[in-house]
């Protein structure tokens, strides 16, 4: 089993990183917004503070917009797992 934190909060997620009970982070742009501050910042640091898959959500609706979105995420490290929302 592999427990995912699904948040942006950047202290839950150091707070649940310390403690050794995360496999990794799923996020997507809603939960970005609640935090506030800039998403690539917010994005970047996560990818630094997880070892594990980060997920982060594409915004565009179709599909070149999604294929450039997704070479942009993959940039915040090796462990980015992008999503593609289906709705």
């Amino acid at each position: 089993m592999k427990i995912f934190l699904d948040t942006a909060n950047l202290e839950s997620i150091r707070k649940f990183n310390d403690m050794g009970l995360l496999d990794g982070i799923t996020t997507n742009p809603s939960l970005m917004s609640k935090e506030g501050g800039n998403p690539k910042d917010v994005m970047a640091e996560i990818a630094k503070i997880i070892k594990g898959d980060v997920s982060l959500e594409v915004l565009s609706t179709e599909y070149s917009g999604m294929m450039d979105e997704g070479r942009n995420l993959r940039n915040y490290g090796d462990n980015v797992v992008v999503k593609v929302p289906m709705t």
